[in-house]
């Protein structure tokens, strides 16, 4: 009997060392082992969009929140761009204006990166990279540009397009002495498309997407802006995009004008009108005795010009009038006399 408890008591220590040496081993192995850390999903960085490092130079190239009433001294701008990209700038207008008076205006042609135009671009405003094949570059091009830009009031109509444009050109070409005294949009301001915010306080408009043009008809809108000048919708006959109907009762009275000024005459009708829809206007014009054709050519002897028009007529229109082709242009105030409307 007393053997059998000593086997079970030198068992019972032979399986407890046993269970220690394990034990030890586990230990000394886990130790060894680099601790896994589990995979976590952490949030993805939020994407600061890319600003030009030309704009760390300056604050003010959004648009000012404040009240422009009283202003009497800014510069109007409107750049056009030669393809989708925000540094393609290929035409900049500049206007002046002082005590409520365009006193000066600039356009610059401007050569884009590797002269290159995408169709759209072109089609919007007509230039090409024949237009500026002998242009300087907005680097060339900055000493002259810099003095109406910088610590100017700057007014654009969809100015963050503008200052864009304005900023990313400047950053290709590592202009960095960029600085705005501050900046306004008259489109902002209005809430209007730039052919309608002009109908509405009765500006001239002429040539629109031609840079210099839009330029002048954005200063104008920001003059009467700033005079607190009340905008009359009623004025408004053209609505961008929009189609006017068919208007009956102008029609009979148009064609009962006593009007001979298109008779005989190769016309061709560009743009959009407030007084009478295109269809409409061309067959009054045709009742009229003119010759309604439809492109721009050296035969073209009267050209009738609404808002929008065709930036390639336009172009166009005035090659041929520098070859010394005497082309008649008649806009929607003179047609409205002729037609008695």
């Amino acid at each position: 009997m007393i053997k059998i408890i000593i086997y079970i008591v030198i068992a019972y220590i032979v399986i407890i060392a046993i269970y220690r040496i394990r034990e030890n081993a586990k230990s000394k192995k886990k130790s060894e082992t680099p601790t896994v850390i589990p995979k976590v999903d952490l949030p993805k960085e939020e994407k600061i969009p890319d600003i030009p490092h030309s704009a760390t130079n300056f604050d003010n190239i959004y648009p000012s929140c404040r009240s422009p009433r009283g202003i009497k001294e800014f510069v109007a701008i409107d750049f056009e761009t030669a393809t989708g990209a925000r540094n393609s700038a290929c035409q900049l207008g500049v206007a002046v204006y002082k005590n409520g008076a365009c006193i000066e205006e600039k356009s610059f042609l401007i050569q884009p990166p590797s002269n290159e135009y995408s169709q759209i671009n072109t089609k919007i405003h007509g230039m090409s990279a024949k237009t500026t094949a002998n242009a300087e570059t907005f680097m060339e091009q900055w000493p002259n540009i810099k003095p109406y830009i910088n610590d100017k009031i700057i007014v654009a109509h969809n100015a963050p397009f503008d200052m864009s444009v304005l900023t990313s050109t400047a950053a290709l070409y590592d202009i960095e002495d960029l600085n705005i005294k501050e900046c306004f949009c008259t489109y902002q301001l209005t809430g209007l498309a730039l052919v309608e915010a002009s109908q509405g306080y009765g500006v001239k408009m002429n040539g629109h997407h031609d840079a210099i043009n839009d330029a002048k008809m954005c200063g104008d809108i920001f003059v009467h802006i700033c005079n607190g000048d009340k905008l009359y919708e009623s004025l408004i006959k053209v609505r961008k995009g929009g189609k006017k109907e068919s208007d009956q009762e102008s029609v009979d009275k148009a064609e009962c004008s006593d009007c001979n000024i298109f008779c005989a005459k190769a016309v061709v009708i560009t743009g959009v009108f407030g007084c009478l829809n295109r269809d409409d206007l061309e067959d009054v014009i045709a009742s009229k005795g003119g010759l309604i054709r439809h492109t721009i050519s050296g035969k073209t002897e009267i050209v009738v010009m609404g808002i929008d028009a065709g930036p390639v007529k336009i172009q166009k229109i005035h090659d041929l009038q520098q070859a010394g082709k005497n082309i008649r242009i008649i806009e929607e105030e003179e047609l409205r006399t002729i037609l008695n409307l």
